[in-house]
């Protein structure tokens, strides 16, 4: 009974990763796209940001990975595609530095860290 309730958490797992990565990084591409080539909305912009499924759904998934690969890390290796979840990683790096005034040095080492990572999808992906 219990290997039936994992295996059924792994699949749910699995589907909502999907779901959210891939609308993450949809709707965070859209906005990327506004506010590189008008970031006076920048303002506009942000509070349907947050109040959206994604600006919602998304800051608690990510805990919740976080937290499940503490306890249950096999689960996550198992049940995510790891190359999906640092595509959104880029893409949340890209939206991130099309923020105004977030390009300082305060930013410099995620900047870096999550660069690494853009060239290692880059190279998975050719």
């Amino acid at each position: 009974s219990s290997g039936i309730n994992a295996e059924y958490g792994e699949m749910l797992l699995q589907k909502y990763t999907n779901l959210i990565c891939n609308e993450s990084m949809r709707v965070l591409t859209v906005f990327t796209e506004i506010l590189t080539s008008s970031p006076d909305l920048f303002p506009t912009l942000i509070p349907i940001l947050h109040s959206s499924a994604i600006g919602v759904l998304l800051p608690d998934f990510v805990n919740n990975l976080v937290l499940l690969q503490l306890k249950r890390v096999a689960v996550i290796v198992v049940s995510c595609n790891m190359l999906q979840l640092k595509n959104l990683l880029v893409t949340l790096n890209n939206f991130n530095l099309s923020l105004p005034n977030l390009n300082d040095e305060s930013g410099l080492a995620l900047n870096s860290e999550l660069s690494k990572i853009s060239s290692e999808v880059h190279q998975e992906g050719n």
